[in-house]
């Protein structure tokens, strides 16, 4: 958007208005007033789109305007190949795959931001931004556009044609489902926080709402309960978590952290809003794995040194680097386990006081979600015979720090799986692949960490930077 004429109804702000005439303004924390994203000058005055509300007829216009580019899907002739499309919707980011369906080989994929963070880079932002009609109409689109920009990609990258897709199956958390889906998110959105996603199992999207031809079958695996969607029942395809050695777990790290335990009795399941501090958003200088974030921390000569993703200047810091960071702080004794700092070290990035707490309220929201699975299962850290990583962050995690500011129990054999839902949305198109998953939902139980009467007790105990007990 450059310049436009917007009209501010009775009732509604400016940024409710840009929405509903479709018009992109960024609102990262979700039109709540905290961040500075949603600028906009207003007959020429600068004003905070979100809490402008004064009815009238406004010329607006960016200082920095922001323009999708149409998202065009490749309609070549028909290869005769048989494709499917594999996405994992996530909150910060959209993966897809494309999967010959004759032998299951992966034939391209690709990863790219959700354009839906503009509008919130945690869940609960987007959620609350998503009640009203017009915003969550929005949100839907972006979502959408996401997901067939990517594919437009990935079916160029394979030499292949739109109307060789039979099928898309899609994984996501159940916050990024219903707003695909452009449905009311307010279920999610307040407590006790339940969706009923369960009871509907493989929710069908109108192929039309990707750009696809109407013989495509559209499609998400199901969701197992509340904020715990269908993207860790794909993790769970994936990993294999409910056979072999049990009990085991799985945890994927995000902004939407999920963790299911599995026994011989079945499975327990639990979302925790770790926030975005893992992929980069919520540290001061945070940013996702890209070129100069630093990924890497080690002690040489007692001084710190870094490694960053390209090997080049470091210039922030990604979700692995931050874990690792703590854990080498705490070794240090520059840090304590209550995450006060005691001695400023010279980093090549700052990293505050601030910033420590930020990734103690993600470590606290994962940590405490796998301790109250383990108290409903009744298993013990050293009863667990493995533990599975996935997620964009997960399978890239350190273990052995991650165990130190107890993230992980520690003494147990940690799997990476990195993208764990997007192979389980390419594994959940193969033959027998659907009657596996109704079985994960079906045999995995749902715990709302909200309705557990110690779920605050256990979180400020889980915020300390030590060891998980034994």
């Amino acid at each position: 958007m450059s310049e436009a004429e917007v009209g501010v109804r009775a009732g509604e702000s400016l940024l409710s208005a840009l929405n509903r005439k479709g018009l992109f303004v960024h609102a990262e924390c979700g039109g709540a007033g905290r961040c500075d994203g949603c600028f906009v000058r207003v007959n020429g005055k600068r004003h905070r789109a979100c809490t402008f509300t004064t009815t009238g007829t406004y010329r607006i216009s960016r200082d920095h305007p922001v323009e999708l580019r149409p998202a065009i899907l490749p309609e070549h002739q028909a290869t005769g190949r048989r494709l499917g499309l594999a996405v994992d919707l996530g909150t910060t980011t959209v993966g897809v795959a494309l999967v010959d369906l004759e032998t299951g080989k992966n034939l391209a994929s690709g990863i790219t931001a959700n354009e839906q963070r503009v509008y919130g880079q945690d869940v609960l932002s987007r959620l609350n931004f998503g009640v009203e009609p017009e915003h969550r109409k929005r949100l839907a689109e972006l979502a959408a556009h996401t997901v067939r920009g990517l594919a437009a990609k990935v079916i160029e990258d394979a030499a292949a044609s739109t109307l060789d897709l039979e099928e898309v199956l899609l994984a996501g958390n159940s916050s990024m489902t219903l707003l695909l889906l452009d449905r009311d998110p307010t279920a999610l959105a307040r407590a006790p926080f339940r969706a009923g996603l369960r009871a509907e199992g493989a929710l069908s999207v109108p192929s039309t709402h990707l750009g696809l031809p109407d013989g495509v079958r559209v499609r998400f695996l199901p969701a197992i309960g509340g904020h715990v969607g269908s993207d860790t029942t794909a993790a769970a395809l994936a990993s294999g978590i409910m056979s072999g050695e049990l009990p085991a777990l799985l945890v994927d790290l995000g902004t939407n952290g999920e963790v299911m335990l599995a026994t011989e009795d079945g499975a327990w399941a639990a979302s925790s809003a770790a926030g975005p501090a893992f992929e980069g958003g919520g540290v001061s200088k945070g940013s996702p794995a890209r070129p100069g974030a630093i990924e890497r921390v080690h002690v040489r000569e007692g001084a710190i040194v870094v490694n960053t993703v390209d090997g080049g200047a470091p210039v922030s810091w990604c979700g692995s680097g931050v874990v690792e960071l703590l854990a080498v702080l705490r070794d240090l004794c520059d840090l304590d386990w209550s995450g006060r700092l005691l001695r400023e070290r010279p980093l090549p990035v700052a990293f505050t006081q601030a910033d420590v707490r930020e990734a103690q309220l993600a470590k606290g929201a994962v940590a405490a979600a796998v301790r109250i699975l383990q108290d409903e299962a009744g298993v013990e850290s050293r009863d667990l015979a493995r533990v599975v990583l996935t997620g964009a962050f997960g399978g890239h995690v350190p273990t052995a720090a991650a165990i130190t500011i107890g993230l992980l129990p520690g003494g147990v054999p940690v799997t990476a799986l990195p993208g764990g839902a997007l192979l389980g949305a390419a594994a959940g198109m193969l033959p027998g692949a659907a009657r596996h998953a109704q079985e994960i939902v079906a045999r995995t139980r749902h715990v709302s960490l909200a309705d557990r009467d110690d779920f605050e007790e256990v979180f400020v105990d889980a915020l300390s930077l030590r060891e998980m007990p034994q």
